[in-house]
Parts: structure tokens; sequence; C-alpha cells
């Protein structure tokens, strides 16, 4: 009764993860940092598959999808995910959309303050 399944934890535990599904002994997460990268996604898979209680790692650059099978008994999916992390992966951004929206934004308000500041600067100038 007190222990929430791995799925829902998962849930609290990988908010920005963009997709997480797991199984005893199976993680799959999709890491958008390795989507287009062969380089970058070789680099994960190497260096997941040496950490102690993983057992293979499949790593997709078409996809960003990281597939781990490892032992429960000896590594845990959320010690996983912190790895994944620890190699500059799933951290939170803002999409392109969402940065060109913060720059109109930081724009209109600097104009704004500027228009401000004239409309009051050049009355005591006159």
């Amino acid at each position: 009764m007190g222990q929430k399944p791995a799925k829902e934890e998962a849930r609290t535990t990988m908010k920005h993860a963009p997709y997480v599904h797991i199984l005893d002994g199976r993680f799959r997460i999709r890491v958008p940092e390795v989507r287009g990268s062969s380089d970058k996604a070789l680099a994960l898979e190497i260096f997941l598959g040496n950490i102690e209680g993983v057992k293979s790692v499949q790593v997709s650059p078409i996809t960003g999808s990281v597939l781990v099978h490892y032992d429960s008994s000896r590594i845990g999916h959320e010690r996983i995910y912190d790895l994944i992390r620890s190699r500059g992966c799933l951290q939170r951004k803002p999409s392109p959309s969402t940065q060109k929206a913060v720059g109109a934004l930081a724009e209109f308000v600097v104009q704004s303050a500027v228009e401000s500041a004239l409309r009051r600067l050049i009355p005591a100038v006159i």
C-alpha cells in the first residue's frame, strides 16, 4: 500500500523527461540531446554500458531513445536517470519558440521603457 508503482514514481522523479517507460530491469527514456548526433549517442551508450549493474544499452541517434537493461538488485532506474543527466542530457531548456517569445517580450519591454523615459525627458529639456 505504501509504495508507488514504478511508472508513477518515475513521473514524480523524472518530470523533465519527455518520455519514460520502466519495467523491472528495463528503462527506456527519450533523450533529445542525442537525437541527430551519432557521436553523442555513441558516447552515452559507452558511458552507460560501463556502469556496474547495467547489462546492455541501446541508444538511437535517429529517435533519441535510450534503452537500458539492468540488474535492478544492483542499480535502479533513478540512478540511471541521474547518470544520463550527469552527461549534460535532460536539462530543461526552453524550446526555440519559447526563446523567440521571450526575446520579443524583452525587446518590447526595453522599447517601452525607452519611450517612457523619452516622454518624461523631452518636456524637462524643453
